[in-house]
């Protein structure tokens, strides 16, 4: 069977099954340019029939972001969430996994406390991650202690942080200054 090209926006294309002899009950498929997409569009009986295209594209509003925080947290199903926001499940999945990257990002001066703690009572990375940061990837909390504990300047010295300097004087009181 030989493949059939896709019309062009705006051609006309009669159904492969229809006959000549049955042309008036046959249906005619417009093809229509839409939104970065060709979207089929079936005039059947004089009703056109278009496919329902749902927020996607658009950027999120606060009041959807907080509605799926919420209810997320609350513990609903993410085709819930969805139905009840307008949105599809793979965009509502694609915006939390966005929060969380960007919330494994984000570090607190307590959080930064407790890397540098932790890594001054010699505890490797994987330890650090594993006890304290499970919600952190290994190479976020890698970058994170080696911006804490060696740093380049203009100078061409590598310096630690200045919490980091002063958790290790205070760990250690027999190091000078």
């Amino acid at each position: 069977m030989t493949p059939v090209p896709r019309p062009e926006p705006g051609e006309v294309q009669a159904s492969a099954n229809s006959s000549p002899l049955k042309a008036s009950k046959s249906r005619t498929h417009y093809v229509v340019k839409h939104q970065k997409r060709n979207v089929l569009v079936s005039k059947s009986k004089g009703v056109k029939k278009t496919r329902t295209k749902l927020k996607d594209d658009n950027e999120w509003q606060q009041d959807e972001t907080d509605t799926l925080i919420a209810r997320t947290d609350k513990g609903d199903e993410i085709q819930d969430i969805a139905k009840a926001i307008k949105r599809t499940v793979l965009s509502c999945r694609k915006k939390l996994a966005a929060m969380r990257t960007a919330l494994r990002k984000t570090w607190t001066h307590e959080q930064d406390i407790k890397l540098c703690e932790m890594y001054l009572d010699c505890k490797t990375e994987v330890d650090i991650r594993r006890v304290a940061f499970p919600n952190k990837s290994l190479s976020e909390v890698i970058k994170r202690r080696k911006y804490h504990t060696v740093r380049d300047t203009e100078s061409g010295r590598d310096t630690p942080s200045e919490l980091y300097t002063t958790m290790l004087f205070a760990h250690n009181p027999n190091l000078k200054k």
